[in-house]
């Protein structure tokens, strides 16, 4: 059931980054190249609603450098996972022009595979792009297809809302409550383009109460903390980000669930918090 909830978040992430605004221009006769350096997600604009999802991902980081650009992603094919593999570590490098496009290619992956993307970056930070996406190469070529890619804000800050009882778990009832959520994102990627993440995240739901702390990773859109203990209770929390961390929709799974004494029981509870 976890894994199940893991992945209807992760779908709905696919399909609802966005992209928008008009590039920002620095003072002077002519534009400097934008700062891409952050967290990115890169995909293409439509996500097949199937599962597994005909499509594929890169999550990771953009470091820049003038019109150099450089990235560390985790890339995954998901409508071929088993031959073409899920989060494979890829470098990608390229340069961004005087019309803010982006150009990014792979070296050849180690199944003969070489991922190209082209953006056309606009707005202000957190950035995004419009453009295409393929991968090349035998049994794992994904065709061009339109995509984008969208640069998420750093997630640290306080995050407060309502969590109610969701459907998956035992007892499928529960009480409602409030929740609020600290988080504190590295300002450096790891070595796979995740950031790792730390804070805590404390609830009540009627007469139950907790604080959990946690570590954990932001990666594109998504943020899933490590598994924390409280006591006898385990709290698991995910959470999808909009590109400007203004808001997380999020799912805290319990074992066992708040105020059981049944040991074997879990909960969901899910919600929107906001910055």
């Amino acid at each position: 059931m976890k894994a199940q909830a893991v992945f209807s978040l992760f779908l709905a992430a696919l399909v609802a980054a966005g992209c928008g605004g008009s590039p920002g221009v620095t003072s002077g006769d002519s534009p400097s190249a934008p700062d891409l350096t952050g967290n990115w997600q890169i995909q293409p604009s439509v996500i097949p609603q199937t599962i597994p999802p005909n499509a594929v991902l890169l999550l990771g980081a953009l470091g820049s450098s003038g019109n150099q650009v450089s990235g560390t992603f985790r890339f995954s094919n998901l409508g071929q996972p088993t031959i073409c593999g899920v989060n494979q570590v890829v470098t990608l490098g390229g340069a961004i022009d005087a019309n803010n496009k982006l150009t990014l290619s792979s070296p050849t992956l180690p199944n003969g595979t070489t991922i190209k993307v082209s953006l056309q970056i606009s707005g202000g930070q957190p950035y995004s792009g419009t453009g295409t996406i393929e991968v090349d190469g035998a049994a794992c070529a994904f065709a061009p297809t339109s995509a984008l890619g969208v640069e998420i804000a750093n997630a640290s800050g306080s995050f407060t809302g309502a969590l109610t009882p969701g459907a998956l778990g035992t007892p499928v009832q529960g009480t409602p409550g409030t929740a609020t959520l600290i988080l504190t994102q590295s300002t450096s990627p790891g070595s796979d383009g995740q950031f790792a993440a730390t804070g805590s995240l404390s609830y009540q739901f009627g007469s139950c109460s907790g604080n959990a702390s946690f570590t954990g990773a932001i990666s594109g859109v998504g943020i899933i903390v490590s598994t924390a203990s409280v006591s006898q209770q385990t709290v698991s929390f995910i959470g999808l980000a909009d590109n400007a961390v203004s808001k997380i929709t999020s799912t805290a799974i319990f074992a066992p669930a708040p105020c059981s004494t049944d040991m074997t029981s879990t909960a969901t509870y899910s919600g929107v918090l906001a910055r």
